[in-house]
């Protein structure tokens, strides 16, 4: 799984590296989702400690939905700049969202 994951992450690393981030941490994101994804299709309690729980795991879910989005629009023919650009503008539309909820 770490290496189909580096695989996707590999084709466009500039939004790769504005949802996860340096190299260093996308090390340690490859490791969490792997380690998630085993702890919970296995239930291993072993390996509960490496996996993510609570806001963490709410975090890698959001990044990879971007990365699944990102792969998906590259399979029907989006360039890797094309895509960064609508998830430009879809992340503007995210941050209005947030300053109306902060108004209430």
């Amino acid at each position: 799984m770490a290496n189909r994951l580096k695989d996707a992450l590999d084709r466009c690393p500039a939004i790769t590296a504005r949802v996860i981030g340096s190299s260093k941490k996308r090390k340690s994101f490859i490791r969490k989702v792997t380690a998630t994804r085993n702890y919970e299709m296995h239930l291993d309690p072993d390996g509960r400690a490496a996996a993510a729980v609570s806001a963490r795991l709410v975090t890698l879910t959001f990044q990879l939905r971007v990365l699944v989005e990102m792969t998906l629009l590259l399979e029907i023919g989006f360039t890797c700049d094309e895509i960064a650009a609508i998830f430009d503008r879809e992340s503007s539309r995210l941050s209005r969202v947030d300053h109306f909820r902060e108004l209430r």
